[in-house]
């Protein structure tokens, strides 16, 4: 039988590496779990580094986000684990995403949970929405957990495209703004030096620095449209996410090293018999705001609901940070072409302004 390395966590939240012989992946997986160990990497020893595949498109986030909406109206539905793979498979135009499901729902018919099946395939499915998905097997409420991860996908998405939406106008405006700098370096700055050089006359520190950016430009100006281009392709951008989502699963949903650490201690205060309020606000990590509100929801029992209105709050400092941060752009973009043009037109006129100074005097 192969050999297989994996990599994983146990319950108290530390690390295990090892080996084991298995006959395939899925009875390996299987045997982890019995023993309380979460593997989401495991590989045949001996094939660790697979060759790339050429062709193959990429899976959308918002394939990702649509997939989990019609998973949990199914589950919900009652339709069985096996036959909704097998239906939203089917239904996928996306190539790559429905050779994914389709060994999702292989694995599983093979008796592994649906989690650890989608671990197989991190590129698609990440840690955080393989673990809130072992968090909604365990507790029996997998239809709520894939309700929560398709608001969770889709308003990473939202804020993505609001984000890059945003973001056309500054681009456009410094492009604009570079192509009007190129073209005064280009093409009117070499006019002014010819006609200073004729006159003789000493230039002053910003004339000789321009006339220098403008000899560099002209001979290679070729230089600045390959870095453009490539300045275009790498631009935009990144997306922010609600914080505090993850603290209605499981500590190991938070994505986060430090987080995951206070969480952990969290639950083993609670297995202490302490209450939840007294190790977050210990770990240093959560707002006073946060432990008080998680507070008041332990005593009332509305636990839930008050998760729910911190990640609601947190989405709504996201998006208003966001905005003032594009709407601080503007007079910046603007400031910055005034000054590039600005700077230049001036120091083509200050030997002017000398020499009419002088010619005056």
């Amino acid at each position: 039988m192969p050999v297989f390395t994996f990599s994983g966590k146990n319950t108290a939240g530390e690390k295990i590496n090892g080996e084991r012989v298995a006959a395939n992946k899925q009875v390996l997986a299987m045997q982890l779990r019995r023993e309380q160990i979460s593997a989401p990497t495991i590989r045949e020893k001996g094939k660790e580094f697979a060759l790339p595949t050429f062709g193959s498109s990429k899976v959308k986030t918002k394939d990702i986000a649509i997939f989990f909406r019609q998973f949990s109206v199914m589950i919900d539905a009652g339709l069985p684990l096996v036959q909704c793979l097998e239906i939203l498979a089917a239904n996928q135009e996306n190539a790559t995403f429905q050779k994914t499901l389709t060994g999702v729902r292989t694995t599983v018919e093979g008796g592994s949970t649906l989690a650890n099946a989608m671990r197989q395939f991190p590129k698609v499915f990440d840690d955080l929405s393989t673990n809130m998905i072992e968090a909604g097997e365990t507790g029996g409420i997998l239809d709520i957990i894939l309700q929560r991860l398709a608001q969770y996908v889709e308003k990473a998405v939202k804020l993505k495209s609001a984000v890059k939406s945003a973001l056309i106008y500054p681009v456009a405006v410094i492009s604009l703004a570079v192509l009007v700098v190129g073209a005064l370096l280009k093409w009117v700055v070499p006019i002014f030096s010819n006609l200073f050089a004729g006159l003789g006359v000493a230039l002053p520190l910003p004339t000789r620095i321009v006339m220098g950016l403008s000899a560099f430009v002209g001979q290679f100006w070729w230089f600045f449209i390959i870095g453009g281009v490539g300045a275009v392709l790498g631009t935009l951008i990144t997306s922010g996410v609600p914080i505090l989502e993850g603290l209605s699963i499981t500590a190991r949903t938070s994505g986060n090293a430090v987080l995951e650490e206070a969480l952990m201690k969290v639950r083993k205060a609670i297995e202490e018999g302490r209450t939840i309020v007294d190790p977050l606000r210990e770990s240093g990590v959560f707002p006073n705001m946060v432990t008080q509100m998680i507070g008041v929801g332990e005593a009332t029992g509305a636990m839930d609901n008050m998760l729910q209105k911190i990640a609601d709050f947190y989405e709504d400092e996201v998006d208003t940070a966001t905005k003032d941060m594009l709407a601080m752009l503007e007079p910046v973009i603007i400031a910055l072409l005034g000054v590039m043009v600005g700077g230049i037109v001036i120091s083509l006129y200050m030997p002017l302004f000398s020499m009419i100074a002088k010619l005056a005097g």
